[in-house]
């Protein structure tokens, strides 16, 4: 993701993120499935700098396309200095795996509620980007254990049995 610290995003950055924006647009304006345009992925969202620079790159990129915009947030509820600007709200989350690690249950309760403050304090539809578990193929156990893939099916039924709750998450990937 960018970090907006002096020595790795500066202005030459921007004029390059933009460039390859516009690129980006005339490229598929016109494809079928493209519905909205992800500006970043995974941004140090949480950094004051990032407002600046993001808040720059959606105003430039508003004029060249009328389709919602967004990025890939990994900042969670309350710590990115962002949220207000994309049209959807866009989250990277691995409840169950990175974060409360080998906890199934924590996804009900921790990605149920975070997306719906996402939601509740921006007025967004919501759309989980990423989220998951790691598996090794042929791994089996039962009970589920990590890197089995029984623990990974588990926690893709949870995070999905979750989301379906949720009338603003319009999505998952």
């Amino acid at each position: 993701g960018y970090n907006f610290g002096e020595d790795r995003v500066d202005d030459q950055t921007k004029v390059l993120h933009k460039e390859l924006i516009k690129q980006l647009i005339e490229r598929d304006k016109n494809h079928p499935s493209v519905v909205m345009y992800s500006l970043m992925n995974e941004p140090e969202s949480a950094e004051e700098k990032a407002r600046e620079y993001t808040l720059d790159v959606f105003d430039y990129t508003r004029k060249l396309t009328d389709l919602p915009l967004t990025f890939a947030n990994c900042a969670y509820f309350g710590q990115c200095k962002c949220s207000d600007i994309p049209d959807v709200i866009c989250i990277n989350r691995y409840y169950g795996w990175y974060d409360y690690h080998a906890n199934i249950d924590c996804i009900s309760k921790h990605l149920g509620k975070e997306i719906s403050d996402f939601h509740n304090t921006y007025n967004k539809p919501v759309f989980l980007t990423e989220f998951g578990a790691d598996t090794i193929e042929g791994v089996h156990s039962l009970p589920s254990e990590t890197f089995s893939e029984e623990y990974q099916l588990e926690i893709i039924e949870e995070t999905c049995n979750t989301l379906d709750k949720l009338p603003y998450c319009i999505g998952e990937h």
